[in-house]
């Protein structure tokens, strides 16, 4: 691959520039590897690195020396950061996709924008949507990445990262090339198309007068490209020498630049190479070398830390979730380079080589960056003339192009034909006009190919004749009448809104109009969130497209009137309604400072008698609800701080006190209060003053509970264990304990309720192993210390398990599965054993325990101890009671079942009860199910967290679909786990693509009416898993058919679900469609690029 000559090699040879050091300060900056938090280091990368672009390339640049000048003003605000990194680390989390590169770098940029000092900025506007409308020309429209107003100016800035490997030592073998970073094959020709585009729709009279209006004055536009470009280790002579130096930043010899018109000179320089030997050379014996696995390690230079043992690693950042990685020397490091995924499936990886600090001798810092390039990897320029690019015809050629992949070939072959870079910019603006038409006509292709999956049913009274003008809201309004006392003519008027929104050229549009529309409408709140529900399942059945189209001005000023609107002290609109549009429909507030939106959210307070007693209202409840949530979507749309406990605690006192649990517990979510001990101090309070979330009234079912006629507003008493209880505490003697139990089960209705408890665990934290587990007849309740006796009488225990499932007693508990699971994952020693009579409350969903003890029993069940550590010993008084409260219970709520007026003699109720429907419980499988599975499969398999992450390896899901037989069909059926009447099967797709109903159907052979996603509680008995362990093996027998879509035919692994939450495998692709005799079909919809 190397080019021939000594001409070209030297010069191309590098050596140490005046930035040598990583250690030292460059012109006055501070070098961003002395920052501690990766972060912080991107941070400071994403603000001062050079522009891969030279000024004057026809683009508006955000100077060089412009962003130094920030840098160098903003290093305190810096240090603070590194000192405190939460509020950069909140802002990431709140960004969507952050772990995706693009938008890790752009989330980056928008607190640069936000936050900065230096910037004195006033406005931020982030993917803001403009379109723009002329008689002489087609609709154009897209967003905007970021539009600024600050004390002295406004801006328009598009920021991108780009990574470019070169093909030669030609400008065009660079700007040309379409291998980058993501390898999306997106070329550096590409990136200037796209931002002259977005350069001029900010031009246009419509927008440009619109953004004038928004800011105040009218922007200026800069372009911000960051980024690296890597030459062939062979021709960068002089990168041994410049690395044992120390050199952080590679320099090309300025004289193969001289005519060069696009690339800066000062542009971030790396190499590449096929064969990891022509790194580890003698001379580099002492270099460390790590393979940045994970993209977001890309940005800023490496920075190392050497452990006692001698170990380099990079830390990385938990909170954001990216995961350390360790720099090895030369012989690990070739070792792991053979055994290194990314280049066995075919793609290149990016290596960085660091160098131990001269002023730290525990810090490591970067000396030089480059690929390695799978074998298979082109690097030769593309053949065939196409032609001078200046030609009628040549142009022509490009507009014709089917896809944008399609368009950057032959951009490619066009630039390197002719007169190359010259012809190009010379016709820039058509290239740029032809470019953006196609990437119009692939949106619109494909949100015609969705709009084709999916249609709902025809209306049988539509909102309007076909032809005709419909106004919405009038519509609504017209049929409300009939349609709020008949459910019959409501699922009537719910059919004709959705097939309205789907012939609809711009659903969201309709929605935002209507919802501004409703404010003077007395059902604009039943209204509202009947439109929001039939565009969210629209959007839903369409792959999620609808909300990514882009409002027209007019209609994005409607919207931003509705939450001005809301937000006001005595607004017209709900902000229940308006938040929840923020939600469905991705549209974004206007920003405002912090202190004005919790001043905001104090206001709607206050006119419900805040900070004092609360006033009556019959909108008390959506309004202060949507207040709370509003407020949440404000702060999280500016990226701004979250509610702390001094802020916090006043609001939630005077809601719970207000009698508003709803609103009390919107404010105690994570999305909007930072207040670690929130929830703890939620429960205090509802326990405090009597007070339990309210919750609509299930339907009746048959065999469920009789519902209470107790008002939902009304506060009722505890529920409490009576003193005839006896309560038992054991940690020994449990053989004793089995024969006890079931004697007193056998003379009071043989039945066993069984709860459990353990220590409270954060989401993304190991499990806690169950401390407690709570049985209870009627007379008593026993109160097992779990840990203690399976330590002291393990083989005691296992017996008693199997006593209990053998079907000698019924056993009944609220969540049954998830409670045996517990167990079982907690203790190896103790067997994994059927329960053979079981009856589990929680398929009655009254909004769990303690919504079905207010409805059945008209009692509230005191939760506050529900929380606490079960672990510690002794337990506390309250949490015994607590404890075989929650076990008695259970029985009550058995009982209730037996007649509508109950035996008041508990044992004789439960006696009473007809127990035909109970059976076997159907606990969930595990990953030992799923591994003995693969290996009685014969399929290799591997967890993810064994030796890497996802990054080179599709992530996909796997639905459960469930289909009923006619019943002519129902006769003939096999017998199997399910009912006769039902079948199954699963579909595995990429986590990022939806499932086509339709498609799959016809791949099963079945009508499209038929088939389903299966429901929650439907997972386990079918399947054998929950909801988020299910994977495509391992699956409850008997077999079922297995459908692959055909978009990941072509992927080398594959990661699936692996029996556990969290837990996936990675297997190859191949052999795992073999060994299930997978149809590989087209089942998708694939979802839009962010």
């Amino acid at each position: 691959m190397a080019p021939a000559g000594d001409e070209t090699t030297a010069a191309l040879d590098s050596e140490a520039s005046a930035h040598a050091a990583p250690d030292a300060e460059d012109g006055g900056l501070m070098d961003s590897s002395v920052f501690e938090h990766q972060v912080v280091r991107d941070l400071h990368w994403a603000m001062a690195s050079p522009h891969l672009l030279r000024p004057g390339v026809g683009l508006p640049l955000f100077e060089d020396a412009r962003g130094r000048h920030l840098v160098a003003a903003s290093g305190e605000w810096l240090k603070a950061l590194d000192a405190d990194p939460q509020p950069l680390r909140s802002f990431l989390q709140a960004c969507p996709q952050h772990h995706r590169l693009g938008h890790y770098f752009a989330g980056l940029i928008e607190f640069w924008l936000r936050r900065c000092p230096a910037l004195q900025t006033q406005k931020v506007l982030a993917r803001k949507e403009v379109a723009a409308t002329e008689a002489d020309q087609a609709d154009r429209a897209g967003k905007l990445k970021f539009l600024v107003r600050t004390k002295e100016d406004a801006l328009h800035v598009e920021a991108a990262i780009h990574w470019s490997l070169a093909r030669g030592l030609q400008e065009v073998d660079i700007v040309a090339a379409r291998y980058s970073g993501a390898f999306l094959h997106e070329s550096l020709c590409w990136r200037v198309l796209e931002a002259r585009n977005r350069v001029r729709l900010a031009s246009e009279p419509v927008v440009a007068e619109s953004l004038k209006e928004t800011l105040g004055a009218a922007p200026q536009s800069l372009c911000l490209l960051r980024g690296h470009v890597f030459y062939s280790v062979r021709w960068l002579r002089g990168l041994q020498r410049s690395a044992a130096q120390g050199s952080a930043k590679l320099q090309l010899d300025p004289g193969i630049m001289d005519g060069w018109r696009f690339l800066s000179p000062d542009h971030r320089v790396g190499w590449w190479t096929y064969d990891v030997r022509e790194l580890l050379t003698p001379d580099r014996s002492e270099s460390r070398w790590v393979l940045l696995e994970h993209k977001r390690f890309w940005l800023s230079p490496a920075v190392g830390m050497e452990d006692d043992d001698g170990r380099v690693r990079l830390h990385g950042d938990a909170v954001i979730r990216l995961r350390p990685l360790e720099a090895t020397g030369s012989a690990e490091f070739e070792a792991r380079v053979q055994s290194c995924r990314h280049l066995r499936a075919g793609h290149p990886v990016l290596v960085a080589e660091l160098h131990r600090s001269s002023r730290n001798p525990w810090r490591w810092h970067e000396a030089s960056r480059g690929f390695l390039l799978p074998e298979g990897w082109v690097m030769d320029a593309p053949s065939g003339d196409s032609g001078g690019i200046s030609e009628q015809s040549s142009v022509s050629a490009l507009e014709d192009s089917g896809s944008i992949t399609q368009l950057q070939r032959s951009l490619e072959c066009l630039l390197r034909a002719g007169t190359g870079l010259d012809a190009w910019w010379k016709e820039v603006d058509r290239l740029a006009e032809a470019a953006e038409r196609i990437e119009r006509r692939s949106v619109a292709a494909q949100e015609a190919r969705l709009v084709e999956l999916w249609q709902p049913p025809p209306a049988s009274r539509p909102l309007a004749a076909d032809g005709e003008h419909c106004d919405v809201v009038q519509a609504l309004e017209a049929r409300w009448p009939e349609a709020s006392g008949d459910e019959t003519q409501m699922a009537e008027l719910r059919c004709a809104v959705l097939s309205h929104l789907a012939g609809s050229l711009s659903p969201a549009a309709e929605v935002v109009r209507a919802l501004a529309e409703l404010g003077d409408s007395a059902n604009q709140r039943v209204l509202g969130h009947l439109l929001l529900d039939a565009f969210q399942k629209l959007s839903q059945k369409r792959g999620g497209v609808l909300s990514d189209r882009p409002l027209q001005v007019e209609v994005q000023a409607a919207w931003d009137s509705a939450v001005e609107d809301a937000r006001a002290e005595r607004g017209r609109l709900c902000p229940k309604l308006v938040a929840k549009a923020s939600r469905a429909l991705s549209l974004r507030p206007l920003p405002a400072p912090r202190q004005a939106i919790l001043r905001d959210l104090r206001g709607k307070l206050s006119a419900f008698g805040f900070p004092g007693d609360a006033i009556p209202s019959t909108q008390r409840e959506a309004q202060l609800t949507g207040a709370v949530q509003l407020c949440a979507v404000r702060l999280q749309a500016g990226g701004l701080q979250l509610l702390s406990e001094a802020e916090a605690r006043p609001l939630l006192e005077w809601l719970v006190v207000a009698g508003e649990p709803s609103a009390a517990i919107a404010l105690a979510k994570d999305e909007l209060c930072c207040w670690t001990g929130v929830q703890a101090e939620l429960r205090m309070l509802f326990g405090a003053h009597g007070l339990a979330k309210r919750r609509r009234q299930a339907p009746p079912q048959v065999g469920a509970l009789p519902a209470s006629s107790v008002s939902e507003d009304v506060e009722l008493p505890l529920l409490r264990l009576g003193d005839d209880v006896t309560v038992r505490w054991v940690d020994s003697g449990m053989a004793a304990v089995e024969e006890e139990l079931f004697a007193a089960a056998a003379a009071e209705g043989s039945v066993i309720a069984l709860d459990a408890e353990w220590r409270p665990f954060r989401r993304g934290q190991a499990a806690t192993p169950v401390e407690l587990l709570q049985l209870a007849v009627p007379s008593s309740c026993w109160l097992l210390d779990l840990r203690q006796l399976v330590s002291r009488e393990a083989a005691s225990v296992a017996g008693f398990l199997r006593r209990l499932g053998s079907g000698e007693c019924i056993v009944v508990g609220y969540g049954l599965c998830g409670d045996f699971q517990r167990i079982f994952e907690s203790y190896e020693a103790l067997p994994r054993v059927p329960v053979g009579r079981a009856a589990d409350l929680s398929d009655d969903d009254r909004g769990g325990l303690s919504g079905m003890v207010r409805a059945a029993l008209g009692h509230e069940l005191d939760k506050a101890q529900q929380c606490s550590d079960w672990s510690q010993r002794p337990l506390s008084r309250e949490q015994q009671a607590y404890a075989a409260l929650d076990a008695h219970a259970l029985l009550r709520l058995a009982a209730r079942c037996a007649a509508d007026t109950p035996s008041t003699e508990l044992a004789a109720a439960l006696r009473a009860r007809s127990w035909d429907a109970v059976g076997p419980l159907a606990l969930p499988l595990g990953p030992a199910d799923v591994d003995a599975a693969m290996a009685a499969l014969g399929v290799p398999s591997r967890s993810v967290g064994d030796d890497g992450g996802l990054e080179d390896v599709v992530l996909c899901k796997t639905l459960a679909l469930v289909w009923s037989l006619p019943p002519s069909a129902v006769a003939a059926a096999d017998a199997g786990p399910t009912a006769a009447a039902t079948r199954r099967a699963v579909a595995v797709l990429s986590i990022e693509a939806q499932l086509s109903l339709p498609l799959a159907a016809a791949a099963l052979g079945v009508p499209s009416s038929r088939l389903r996603l299966a429901k929650h509680q439907e997972l386990i008995p079918i399947f054998g898993f929950e909801a988020g362990a299910l994977g495509p093996v391992g699956l409850r027998p008997p077999s079922c058919p297995v459908l692959l879509d055909s978009a990941l035919a072509e992927e080398e692994e594959l990661a699936v679900g692996g029996g556990r939450i969290k837990r996936e495998l990675r297997v190859p692709r191949g052999a795992l469609c073999q060994a299930l005799g997978a149809q590989v079909v087209p089942i998708s919809r694939a979802a839009p690029q962010a």
